[in-house]
This record gives C-alpha cells, structure tokens and sequence, in this order.
C-alpha cells in the first residue's frame, strides 16, 4: 500500500529565521530572489520530512507560485500543487496540462478584476500612507491571487487591508487567507483540496493508498480534510485555533448526560 503524502510548505517544514526554534540547528531551505538564504528548515523538521520521504510520495502542496517553488533548496520526487491548486505540476516537473486546460481559462477570465483590484489596493495604502506592500501573483503567465505583506514583518498591520477586502469575500468571489504576515486574496474556485483530489485520480487512481496531509494555517483544513490522516505543528495557526483558543472542557463535561 502506497503512502502519499500532501505537505504544505512555508510555516509546515520551514520559515523565517525568526519563527525557527532557538536550540535546534537550522539549514537553509529556500533563498530569495537573489539567491540568499531566505527560509530555514530545522533539525526536527529534517528528521521528520526525511522519515516521511522513505516511505511515501510527498507532494508539496503549496501558495507559491512556480518561480518561489523552485528556489526551495528540499528534493520531491513526484507532482507537485503550487499557488493554491492554480497549477499542477507533472512528477517530470511539467505543468500538468490537463489542469491547465480547466484553470487557464478561468484565471484569465479574472485578469482585469484581479489587476484593478491590485491599482485600487496600492491607492487606498498610499492614501493611508501605508507601507504595506501589495502585489499580483502570476503563475505560467496567469493572474491567480494578490498578496500583501508588510515589509517590517508586523502582520497586525494587514488588519485594515482585510477589512477593504472583506466585500469581495462577502460577494462570494473570492476567499481570504490570512498567517502572520501574509494575507492573500484567492479567486473562490481555487482550493489545494480541489487539485489534491485530481491529483489523487489522475496519478493513483485504482491504487491502494494512504493519504495523509499536513498543513499550518486555516486555509489548509480542507485539503487535509481530503486525506485519511491530519498533521499539524505544534507551533502553528491551526493547532493554535483547534488547542489553544478554545475552552477546555473537563472530562466530566465530555461524559453523555443520563
């Protein structure tokens, strides 16, 4: 029985420097755009993406985009889901072009919105004299999501930029995702759970398999909820929601009332 693995990346087994453990030792597992140490995957997360990786296909499953993708310094061997399941890529690292043929045209579809939605944001910061940066993330010469960051690392400072694109999220259009300093405005008929299950029929179908997902923020459940078995980071948005924030129950409260 084959065991296929769908792990998210940024956050999951790798960040910043700063959100790395202080006692472990850290080794480089992306860089930036000019070829800089940017991302750090320590020696518990080595330990346990190496264990996972001997017995099991592990497909990342992933918001970057093809180009951020290929700058993570970590080996896989098969497909893999970039920009929230806006692409596919074969396990020969093509672009799966069967996927291609349903998304291309429904993200083009969305250029002109996504593109005046990108001037009308960066006009609403500068009017709030706002150094939140925002941008339009393309994917093989598609618009697929924007993306804002505050270059200081304060996420708390995205707040008022959720709430100028909450409408669009009312309206059904689009969802949000929101971890630390990243919020993301994603077209709704995107979703990693939607290209996790075409990847499932088109590379295993009639195979026996095992599928487990593992993930760190909110937007991540429904991916997970496609596969047999969840994992999370202790150190993550969603243990912190599913653990921390809600109230515990004793074990008398959990017993069935008579």
């Amino acid at each position: 029985m084959q065991v296929v693995v769908f792990l998210d990346l940024d956050d999951t087994i790798f960040q910043t420097v700063g959100k790395c453990p202080k006692d472990e030792t850290l080794y480089t597992a992306a860089v930036d755009r000019m070829g800089k140490p940017l991302s750090f995957i320590s020696e518990s997360q080595k330990r346990f993406l190496d264990w996972i990786s001997k017995d099991a296909i592990v497909i990342p499953t992933t918001a970057r985009n093809v180009e951020s993708y290929r700058r993570v310094n970590l080996s896989f061997h098969h497909a893999a889901i970039l920009s929230f399941g806006a692409v596919i890529l074969s396990p020969s690292g093509c672009l799966d072009a069967e996927w291609d043929k349903g998304m291309r045209p429904q993200l083009n579809r969305r250029r002109a919105d996504l593109e005046s939605l990108e001037r009308q944001t960066v006009d609403r910061l500068k009017q709030q004299s706002s150094d939140v940066r925002v941008r339009l993330v393309h994917d093989f010469d598609m618009p697929v999501y924007l993306v804002a960051k505050d270059p200081g690392g304060d996420g708390s400072k995205l707040a008022h930029l959720r709430d100028i694109w909450q409408p669009f999220v009312e309206q059904g259009e689009y969802f949000l995702h929101w971890n630390d300093n990243n919020l993301s405005l994603v077209p709704a008929f995107l979703g990693k759970e939607k290209a996790v299950g075409y990847v499932l029929r088109r590379y295993f179908d009639g195979l026996s398999v095992v599928t487990i997902g593992v993930g760190d923020s909110l937007t991540d459940i429904p991916f997970l909820a496609q596969c047999q078995f969840a994992v999370m980071p202790r150190r993550s948005q969603l243990f912190q929601s599913v653990f921390l924030e809600r109230p515990r129950c004793s074990a008398e409260a959990m017993l069935p009332k008579t």
